[in-house]
């Protein structure tokens, strides 16, 4: 019988882990990093899992770099830690929608979206694209502050819905602002991301 032997890729140990981290790195992650407080971005509602702090610790690198492989389980455990940390429940009120990933597979935006999704029994939709992503691939993620997306649905049907932007990490909120536009600046808008990573005095 062949045994598969997993080290967590934050600090080696073979102890507990799942999902290519242990146990005792995930809840010390979540404990230190957990942010129950919205933030307001550029203006916009802002719910996450987790702030990040570049430079504090290589935690959530490894787990960014983790999340690159396919982790499902990982982000239905995330997402559910993300609903329980905001209280969020079980509701046909709200509309999730994500950015159609460039490339042909599930990008993290929308494996965040359906994790959400499934916990709290609400529609999630892939209903943004980008206008002109070749224009954004040489830019630095702080230089993406022109990005601009399209909508790809038509969200009248949903007036009495709080409409969700979901994204797996928000940093200058310039894909947020340009979710928001796109949509037709809905009443009822804010966003729910894994985690807030702080760029100095930006989009604060």
């Amino acid at each position: 019988m062949k045994i598969e032997i997993q080290s967590c890729m934050n600090c080696g140990s073979f102890w507990f882990v799942k999902n290519l981290i242990c146990k005792p790195c995930y809840t010390a992650m979540i404990g230190q990093f957990a942010n129950p407080q919205s933030s307001e971005i550029r203006g916009h509602k802002v719910r996450t899992l987790m702030k990040w702090n570049p430079g504090e610790t290589n935690t959530l690198s490894s787990l960014v770099y983790i999340l690159k492989e396919n982790q499902p389980q990982l982000w239905m455990q995330l997402s559910l830690d993300f609903v329980n940390l905001h209280q969020l429940y079980n509701s046909n009120e709200v509309l999730l929608i994500s950015v159609q990933p460039t490339l042909s597979h599930q990008d993290h935006a929308q494996s965040w979206g359906n994790a959400i999704s499934a916990h709290l029994g609400c529609e999630h939709i892939v209903g943004l694209r980008k206008f002109n992503p070749t224009a954004q691939k040489d830019k630095t993620k702080f230089e993406r502050t022109d990005l601009e997306l399209i909508s790809i649905v038509d969200i009248s049907a949903f007036t009495s819905k709080k409409i969700i932007f979901v994204d797996d990490i928000v940093t200058t909120g310039s894909t947020l602002k340009a979710a928001y536009e796109a949509l037709g600046r809905p009443r009822d808008f804010e966003c729910w991301s894994m985690a807030y990573r702080t760029v100095g005095s930006i989009a604060k």
